[in-house]
């Protein structure tokens, strides 16, 4: 058993798959704070327009939060190949691995999140009209960033598989 920073590879690794899935439990969140401005109950709590301007920001932070619970599940997963193969000699195809399942995995909740916020105010055109384009554009970028990071993770496999770890190939 190997360890890196007092905690074993297995350790790493299970806490970091764990953190994946419960970063669910966020998404879940983020739906029902949408879910929540259409029920009549509670839109007579308070004025109906700030309490839906709240719950966006509220289900938008909880995205954000998803987002940074999904980051450090990935350096759980980084961690646990350093505490196999050291910080040094760690497989660079592997850890470029991990950025792009981190960015797909962003791709994918903002993608669900912008189909809830879609499904959540299709009645009300401004509220749609407003945020759907905002987080179409961050759904573009992210798609972007993924794409990219999978080519580059694509790049090191085949570059650390041929042996070549020269620094002129690896750039």
């Amino acid at each position: 058993m190997y360890y890196y920073k007092d905690h074993s590879a297995d350790w790493w690794r299970k806490n970091g798959r764990a953190g994946y899935i419960a970063s669910s439990v966020l998404s879940a969140g983020a739906a029902l704070l949408l879910f929540q401005t259409q029920f009549e109950s509670f839109q007579r709590l308070v004025a109906k327009v700030e309490l839906t301007i709240m719950c966006i920001f509220l289900a938008f932070g909880t995205v954000i939060g998803q987002m940074i619970m999904q980051r450090m599940c990935r350096n759980y997963l980084r961690n646990a190949l350093f505490a196999e193969q050291s910080e040094i000699g760690a497989d660079r195809g592997e850890l470029a691995k991990y950025d792009a399942v981190l960015f797909w995995v962003w791709t994918a909740d903002l993608a669900v999140f912008m189909v809830v916020y879609g499904l959540a105010f299709a009645n009300e055109v401004i509220y749609a009209a407003c945020g759907l384009p905002a987080i179409g554009i961050l759904f573009i970028i992210m798609l972007i960033k993924a794409s990219m990071a999978t080519t580059h993770a694509k790049k090191m496999k085949q570059i650390y598989s041929e042996g070549k770890t020269d620094e002129k190939h690896i750039s």
